[in-house]
């Protein structure tokens, strides 16, 4: 019994194929300079053969191509699809959360409402408890008092290329101006300097006693439901 032999089915073999029929023209072409008829008929009949051959991998490789073009088009789009679906979900989590803010809100206002200053709430399954704290508010105002300069700090951002990315990670945790020193000139962009308040210190001044215009140490009290 006789095996026909394999098709090649993928589109690699089929490209390994095309290669095999390319060497194998080359040879036949050689044939056609020999001096020995025969040698020469040989060769033609031989290349009549490989171009028969060569035409039939070329349209099964464009089909294999095609169809290859196909999936990757169904792959994107289904890639397009989940990307969406999960913004929609991402969105509906996002207005989910809101309502259970809303909701949590509306629960302290009655539960403070019947029992003013109260800070504990104990329920059949779930314990209200809350805990003060101190903050830091630094009107925004353009026409507010600016702070004083011993009570901001300057911030300054490097906008970092991706080689000098790399090379930071080994040293992100120094100084600002020894990162500038160990990273070369193409590596960053330095950007608009920024005066910030320095809040930690800005508590210290006025817990100490001291005035600071366009600040203010303001109590306040968060929830927590378990």
């Amino acid at each position: 019994m006789t095996i026909a032999p394999t098709k090649p089915n993928s589109l690699f073999e089929l490209t390994l194929e095309a290669q095999e029929i390319d060497g194998e023209l080359a040879i036949a072409l050689d044939r056609l300079g020999s001096d020995d008829p025969d040698v020469v008929a040989e060769g033609e009949q031989l290349i009549t053969s490989l171009l028969q051959q060569a035409s039939d991998n070329q349209r099964l490789l464009l089909r294999k191509a095609n169809a290859i073009c196909r999936i990757r088009e169904a792959l994107l789009g289904k890639a397009e699809y989940l990307r969406g679906a999960a913004a929609d979900r991402l969105a509906k989590a996002e207005a989910e959360e809101r309502s259970a803010q809303r909701l949590e809100e509306y629960l302290l206002r009655c539960l403070q409402a019947l029992h003013p200053g109260q800070t504990r709430f104990q329920l059949p399954e779930f314990t209200i408890s809350s805990r003060k704290s101190r903050a830091v508010e630094i009107d925004d105002d353009p026409d507010a008092p600016k702070l004083p300069a011993d009570l901001t700090r300057v911030e300054l951002k490097l906008k970092l290329s991706s080689a000098g990315s790399a090379r930071a990670q080994d040293i992100q945790q120094l100084l600002l101006d020894f990162l500038v020193e160990m990273l070369l000139p193409g590596d960053y962009e330095l950007q608009e300097p920024r005066v910030a308040p320095d809040k930690t210190a800005i508590k210290a001044a006025i817990e100490a006693g001291q005035s600071v215009p366009g600040a203010a140490l303001v109590e306040r009290r968060s929830w927590k439901i378990q």
